[in-house]
């Protein structure tokens, strides 16, 4: 019986072969084999992966770009309903402004030789006067900086079509 080292390939000289070697070789061979051929079935999976991400990626391109659409579309929806309703709204007011003022202008002419101190000015005056002055103090008219940060252009006033008079007491709303 030979020592135990003996037993591994290559180690006995007198009887030395290459037939561990050739095996080692195959069973490489055979592992690079399967590798390749493993690497050519994946890389056609990868392929496969590879071209379901990109029209993936092509659909959430797409998708966003709709979504912009739309959001683009419903925003200047928004913006001409808010347009029109603040039309509405200024057309509403100053029609309420010129009822008001034709009654209180009716009323107050009405009202015969009143006279009373007037919290305006502290003198005595007429009663139309005094009523107009309150209303005139409480006038909700617009500034120059404040007309200016409405940024309209004479063509978008226009469209408004607001009176001198409305304009000068009802400018702010």
């Amino acid at each position: 019986m030979l020592p135990e080292f003996f037993e591994y390939p290559g180690t006995q000289l007198h009887n030395s072969n290459m037939d561990w070697l050739l095996m080692a070789y195959k069973k490489l061979l055979a592992d690079y084999e399967e590798l390749i051929r493993w690497k050519n079935e994946e890389a056609h999976d990868f392929q496969e992966v590879l071209q379901k991400t990109q029209q993936l990626e092509q659909a959430c391109i797409n998708l966003n770009h709709r979504i912009s659409e739309q959001y683009s579309q419903i925003t200047g929806e928004y913006m001409q309903l808010v347009a029109s309703v603040q039309l509405d709204l200024i057309h509403l007011i100053t029609e309420t402004a010129e009822q008001l003022r034709e009654y209180t202008d009716n009323a107050v002419h009405d009202i015969p030789g009143y006279y009373m101190r007037s919290p305006v000015t502290g003198q005595i005056e007429d009663l139309p006067t005094v009523i107009m002055e309150l209303f005139d103090t409480y006038r909700q008219g617009l500034t120059a900086s404040e007309y200016d940060a409405l940024d309209l252009t004479a063509s978008a006033y226009d469209a408004l079509q607001i009176t001198a008079y409305d304009y000068d007491m009802l400018g702010i709303q």
